[in-house]
This record gives structure tokens, sequence and C-alpha cells, in this order.
């Protein structure tokens, strides 16, 4: 299924490029990622942990980061399993950003996600609702994160894949906990 939104940030593309792609930055703004590493240049292994209701699904798996149009444009591709429910999600994401009024950016996120197993078994309306929520919390600390470091001059990013990993599990775990959390007060 495919899944798109957008959100503003208060800083001009390249400065949102940069924010995007720090690893410190972005760290903030995404709990529950356990570990990461990098086993090659923009490819990172990673294990998310989640609470979701009763369930407490931990995902492991990877991410390859294509970097090749920043700026403008950040993609990359995950996939995670999580034994305990026997779900796979697969994610292709990209992020473009545009120029918005007064210096700041347009982020458009979509996402393409698939997901095998039983967390596989809930609705397309279900998971377009949390996608949402989560972009627009993710949107609200990247832009509070902005705010307070106004001024500045954004650090270097010597690991910009890291930062995009962790915005993809972010999505992913974030996704599944509010998609079993909605699922359950509508099923009863």
């Amino acid at each position: 299924m495919i899944i798109e939104d957008s959100f503003r940030l208060s800083v001009p593309p390249q400065r949102a490029a940069e924010v995007l792609l720090n690893a410190d930055t972005v760290a903030r703004c995404v709990p529950g990622l356990r570990e990461i590493e990098e086993t090659e240049p923009d490819r990172y292994e990673a294990v998310l942990g989640l609470q979701i209701g009763p369930v407490k699904p931990t995902f492991a798996g990877w991410l390859q980061v294509d970097r090749s149009a920043s700026p403008k444009r950040l993609e990359a591709k995950a996939e995670g399993t999580d034994r305990s429910t026997g779900s796979v999600a697969q994610v292709s994401f990209s992020a473009d950003l545009e120029e918005d009024t007064e210096g700041s950016t347009l982020v458009q996120v979509s996402a393409d996600i698939r997901i095998r197993g039983r967390l596989g078994q809930f609705g397309t309306g279900v998971i377009q609702s949390a996608a949402k929520e989560i972009m627009r919390q993710f949107s609200a600390c990247l832009d509070s994160s902005l705010s307070a470091a106004s001024g500045e001059e954004a650090p270097p990013a010597p690991s910009a894949g890291r930062s995009v990993l962790k915005i993809i599990w972010a999505v992913i775990r974030d996704f599944f906990q509010r998609l079993l959390n909605r699922g359950r007060k509508g099923g009863g």
C-alpha cells in the first residue's frame, strides 16, 4: 500500500536535507531504536523495539539508503522481521524537499509498505490514519529542534544514511503501534 503525506520545516531545503541526514538531530525525534550499525557505506542493520498494546514486537532488519539526489530527494529501502508475530515489513521510502514560502521547505513523503504475517491483517484506512499522525509528530519534533537551534550552522552529516534509517524505523514502529492500538479500540 502507498502512503503519502507532507509536512513543512521552517528552514530552506538545503538546511532541511542537512537536518534529515544528521543522525544526532534526527535521533532526538525517533524513540525506540535499540541498535543501529553501519555494515557498509549507506547500508545499516537495526533493531527496533515496540510496545503495541499487549504485543511487544522487536523488528530486526536492514536499510539501504540512496542519497544521490540530496538535497532534493532522499530515498531508502528497508525490511524488518518480528519473530514473535511472524510479521515482515518491507518499505520503500522517498522524501522530496521543495522550497516553500518564506524560506521553509515542503517535505513530501511517500512510502510503499508491504506487511506480511499477523500484523499485516489490519485495514488500509487504519494504516493511513496512523501514518498521518506519525508524520505530524515527527515533523513537529524536527521543527521544534530546528527552532531551538535557530541561527546555528548545521552540523556536518558524516553518517547521512543513519538518520534516514532512524526515520524509517521510527515510522514503521509508530505505524504498528498506532495500527494495533486503533484496531483494538475499534474491534473491541
